[in-house]
């Protein structure tokens, strides 16, 4: 085999020549045109450089789509979930589509405004205990509010009243959540405005509450409630119960009595 660049008629070409084997002493000679090689090789370049630019199009695109479907949205909820670590629930995450990332965006935006509720609820619960309560003469006062979970209904208060008396809730709703806790506090509101009175009932007041819950609830909530006054001056301690678990009145002796008073929870019924 042999190769070899040849001028003939003013051209220049590449040769290849192959010896024969059935033909003794002759040789295969093939030419080529060198100008035309050249521009096989030529259109071959381009084929090539325009392959290269298209395949980077379509990788660019590629990359833009990608980023679009999953970077961006990553992207948003990383920022989302550094907002929550930061306490920031008001920070909720944009959805960009309606694919799997745009469902776990919507469904970490319901979980921010749970949050939020939560947090809402959390405020509320804390005014409904005390972080100080009045001192009475004669007696050592303690309040300790273990909830079951953040978002508990209940409510403990110990409100100074009109000569040298005192009085005592406690008081739980159904349920959890903002709904509860507003109600509770809607509670307290009452209680306060009762204890500036010189005489009532502990009876009146929870009249008054059960005719509120049951107009504004509509039996969806119920209330257990517990309310004393003491007169720490004669020792008289005045009480009513809807459906609360009876508190334990302990003597100085030791001796344990249940305060037993038998009612329905507040907002049953309107019947007193």
């Amino acid at each position: 085999l042999a190769r070899e660049t040849l001028s003939w008629r003013g051209q220049t070409w590449l040769a290849v020549a192959v010896p024969g084997k059935s033909l003794v002493d002759h040789s295969l000679v093939a030419l080529y045109p060198e100008a035309r090689l050249q521009g096989d090789f030529d259109r071959l370049g381009q084929l090539i450089h325009w392959a290269v630019v298209f395949s980077l199009l379509a990788a660019f695109l590629a990359g833009r789509l990608l980023a679009g479907s999953f970077l961006v949205p990553l992207s948003d909820l990383s920022k989302g979930m550094l907002a929550l670590r930061q306490r920031k629930p008001g920070c909720p995450v944009p959805v960009q589509s309606s694919d799997e990332m745009g469902d776990l965006a919507r469904t970490f935006n319901r979980m921010l405004e749970d949050l939020k509720e939560m947090e809402l609820a959390r405020v509320v619960q804390a005014s409904l205990v005390p972080q100080e309560v009045p001192a009475i003469p004669g007696y050592s006062l303690t309040l300790d509010n273990r909830s079951a979970d953040d978002l508990g209904g209940d409510y403990v208060d110990v409100l100074p009243m009109p000569e040298d008396r005192f009085l005592l809730i406690i008081g739980d709703v159904s349920g959890h959540g903002v709904s509860s806790a507003l109600l509770m506090a809607m509670a307290k509101s009452v209680a306060f405005e009762f204890a500036l009175q010189k005489n009532f009932s502990p009876s009146e007041l929870l009249n008054r509450l059960n005719s509120l819950i049951f107009h504004l609830m509509n039996r969806r909530k119920l209330m257990t409630f517990f309310a004393a006054i003491l007169d720490p001056a004669s020792h008289t301690l005045v009480f009513s119960n809807a459906g609360h678990p009876y508190p334990l009145l302990v003597g100085s002796d030791g001796d344990i009595q249940e305060l037993v008073l038998i009612h329905l929870p507040l907002g049953l019924m309107v019947k007193r």
